[in-house]
């Protein structure tokens, strides 16, 4: 692990939790281990590196994450004009998107709106999961049939290094739940999905968090421990009932 550094500044800004005046975080290993006020971190990491930032305020990154789904088929309108090769430069990426651009029909950008929007509405990248694997959980078990997604999560568990685990099952989740050991589930299918009272009662688990577009209120064998709104999302927590 790299020689842990602690970086000052006059304002931490957490996001998760108030500003902290003189506040520092601690980093190893390219992560961050701790954060609070740098009198507190300085005395629990005698002899750390201090990097002063003075006046200013650390706080994340904030990025622009945005994307262009009327792109979605560009990888088959390149194919189809012979332009398969990549791109040397940013700018040649540029360019070579322009020229492809152009050669596109109104029509063939509403397809692939399209086509994006509904990869958008089944893709699954594993951050739940993955977020419950972080916070102590022993296996997770990804269910996903959409083969972007697919590649997604893959490459998330990997660059996190938790393929150790998780089990990753191509295949339809309403299929599989009949299947599967495990103690909670958390079901997040499309928001005009109707199929819920089938869904649950294919279950094995004892505990379901139901993402969905409604309320869902007892359905047949399961008490709503907790349903909260947020948006034109619902969350349920739904609890076996005993037998």
């Amino acid at each position: 692990m790299d020689k842990p550094i602690l970086y000052r500044a006059r304002f931490l800004l957490p996001i998760c939790a108030p500003p902290i005046e003189d506040g520092a975080l601690l980093v190893a290993g390219n992560c961050i281990r701790a954060i609070g006020p740098h009198r507190e971190l300085a005395a629990a990491y005698p002899g750390t590196d201090v990097v002063d930032f003075n006046d200013a305020v650390l706080l994340p990154p904030l990025t622009n994450a945005h994307t262009h789904l009327e792109l979605t088929d560009f990888p088959a309108w390149a194919e189809m004009a012979g332009e398969t090769a990549s791109p040397a430069t940013f700018v040649d990426w540029i360019l070579r998107l322009v020229r492809i651009r152009r050669q596109i029909s109104a029509a063939q950008l509403a397809e692939s709106l399209v086509n994006g929007l509904q990869s958008v509405l089944l893709a699954g990248t594993g951050a739940i999961g993955i977020e419950a694997l972080s916070r102590g959980a022993a296996r997770c078990i990804f269910v996903e049939r959409d083969r972007a997604a697919l590649r997604a999560l893959e490459e998330n568990l990997d660059t996190l290094d938790l393929e150790d685990h998780a089990k990753v099952v191509r295949s339809d989740a309403a299929q599989a739940a009949a299947t599967l050991e495990v103690d909670i589930v958390f079901a997040d299918p499309p928001y005009d999905f109707d199929g819920w009272e089938a869904l649950l009662a294919s279950m094995r688990a004892s505990f379901v968090v139901a993402e969905s577009g409604r309320r869902l209120s007892d359905p047949d064998g399961w008490n709503v421990v907790r349903s909260k709104r947020y948006g034109r999302t619902w969350v349920t927590f739904l609890e076996r009932v005993a037998q």
